[in-house]
């Protein structure tokens, strides 16, 4: 069965399928995780080999490096648990996480290195 979580932001509802991320790693910039996914790239930018789709999520009130690893083992853990949820509810919320989701975006990066 597939698993996604939920996530609204800026009225803008993200759907992360579980079964397709390849890895979750905090961004350089803090505040940010960056959840890398195997999934096929449709625009032609995108076309470079390594490259893959991400979905980036902001937490503004992750504002130092300590608070945004607890942010990436937070929808770490999330994602874990959206996996063992019941077959009969395959969207699990993205909620009651310590620094709450504020923003997210749907990007490609060079995944080759």
């Amino acid at each position: 069965m597939v698993k996604f979580l939920k996530t609204t932001a800026s009225d803008q509802d993200f759907l992360i399928p579980c079964h397709k991320v390849l890895a979750v790693r905090p961004n350089s910039v803090n505040g940010k995780v960056d959840i890398l996914l195997d999934a096929p790239l449709q625009t032609a930018a995108a076309a470079g080999a390594g490259e893959v789709a991400m979905i980036q999520l902001t937490a503004s009130t992750a504002d130092n490096a300590a608070k945004t690893k607890v942010f990436s083992n937070e929808v770490i853990a999330a994602i874990g648990k959206a996996l063992e949820h019941s077959w009969a509810e395959p969207i699990v919320s993205l909620g009651g996480l310590t620094y709450p989701v504020t923003g997210g975006a749907y990007l490609h990066i060079d995944y080759s290195a």
